[in-house]
């Protein structure tokens, strides 16, 4: 796909300077609703409940299969816990099988004390969650062995439950977390276990005086991190307010979307491919919550680079294809449904480009990517164009938008 003349075009008009406008959030195939594989597959999960969640596709992982790892109450001894305390499971994931099956990855992550929000980073080399003292860090030599006890991080000072992950950003890695103000991205040594440098905002609450949990990290097709799902806290549990949002970027001038606003307590948003997944904490337990979406990240690049696009979308009609027609424009707009066509369109129609029609090249996974080449142009630079998808289901026949996405050049 050659998008040089339509990059040249936007700069040549002025269009990189319009203002940015409204953005859209994913688009849902199946709108959230308490997870049939999680609740069926409850004999399988050890503990009271479900409170958060973490999914990600590491290498080895089949087709159709997510690494997961979760926060549960009262976590028996023989998983690592002290059947009363939050503790840290590990298992395999099939969404669209409904299984989950556990397994002692993560038995010496835990103490006797409060343990939770693990995550993995994309190697799935190195496991890293919350304690009350502090942010712990473990590291195994391949994946598919029991991770060794962890090792406390420096650097965090005197924050606690910073919902710590794991990405990169060309070829250094970044703890991304919370201050309870903003999300955050600094560098961390993973052999020494210590923070360096002055941390970087990337994402601010969309909801005034919220506080930010769980970000979830979106990579790019290049492998970068390009975005982030997260949780916003409005109101502490219990008897708590959080909701879901989607940054497109990260630049903390561009907001979040709202995704999944209810007036109870959501949190920990993870995808598996077109699954997201997040905790719910309402009566009789927290459990989990799952809908089906299409989603995609942009990239930031210079001038003679590669611009990688990437995405996903639930693939439950599989082997059935998925496609995902691209378009690019100079702005956003109030989103604007389309009868026919879930989600909305959120790319102004004044100056609307058909890039080209990919094919979800992840099978089960419902993943795709695409690259563009930018030019050695200097006009270009700093150019900020915007991106959105139509998914088509031909298993179910349903249509539907992504979010709107941005090309960043610099």
């Amino acid at each position: 796909m050659n998008a040089i003349p339509f990059f040249r075009f936007l700069a040549f008009a002025g269009l990189l300077a319009l203002p940015l406008g409204a953005q859209v959030g994913p688009g849902p195939f199946l709108k959230p609703h308490p997870s049939f594989v999680i609740v069926s597959s409850f004999n399988s999960v050890p503990g009271q409940d479900i409170q958060d969640v973490f999914h990600a596709k590491l290498p080895g992982d089949g087709a159709g299969v997510y690494t997961t790892a979760l926060t549960v109450g009262g976590l028996p001894k023989f998983f690592g816990g002290n059947g009363k305390s939050r503790g840290l499971i590990m298992g395999a994931f099939q969404p669209y099988l409904g299984r989950f099956q556990v397994n002692l990855e993560a038995k010496a992550l835990n103490s006797t004390k409060d343990d939770r929000h693990l995550s993995l980073d994309p190697s799935g080399l190195f496991a890293i969650f919350d304690r009350d003292d502090g942010v712990w860090l473990s590291s195994r030599t391949k994946v598919g062995v029991p991770f060794p006890a962890p090792r406390l991080v420096t650097g965090f000072g005197k924050l606690r439950d910073v919902y710590p992950h794991l990405g990169k950003i060309g070829n250094k890695t970044y703890c991304f977390y919370s201050d309870s103000k903003q999300i955050l991205r600094q560098e961390i040594d993973l052999k020494k276990g210590a923070l360096l440098g002055t941390p970087i905002s990337v994402s601010l609450p969309l909801q005034k005086g919220a506080r930010p949990t769980f970000p979830f990290l979106l990579q790019g097709g290049d492998g970068d991190v390009e975005g982030l799902f997260f949780s916003e806290e409005v109101k502490p549990r219990p008897n708590g307010d959080s909701d879901l949002v989607f940054a497109s970027d990260l630049d903390p001038a561009t907001p979040p979307v709202m995704v999944v606003q209810r007036p109870d307590y959501t949190n920990s948003p993870s995808f598996a491919g077109g699954i997201l997944s997040f905790a719910h904490d309402i009566l009789p337990r927290y459990h989990i919550m799952e809908g089906e979406f299409s989603w995609m990240i942009g990239d930031v690049e210079g001038l003679g680079g590669t611009a990688d696009l990437a995405g996903a979308a639930s693939a439950r009609s599989f082997p059935k294809s998925l496609f995902t027609a691209l378009f690019l424009g100079a702005k956003t707009m109030p989103k604007l449904p389309i009868a026919g066509i879930k989600g909305a369109l959120g790319v102004h129609p004044g100056v609307l480009f058909f890039m080209g029609l990919v094919a979800h090249q992840g099978g089960q996974d419902g993943s795709w990517k695409a690259s563009f080449p930018i030019p050695r142009d200097p006009s270009l630079k700093g150019l900020k164009t915007v991106w959105q998808g139509l998914t088509i289901d031909s298993g179910r026949k349903v249509q539907v938008f992504t979010n709107t996405a941005w090309v960043k050049i610099q």
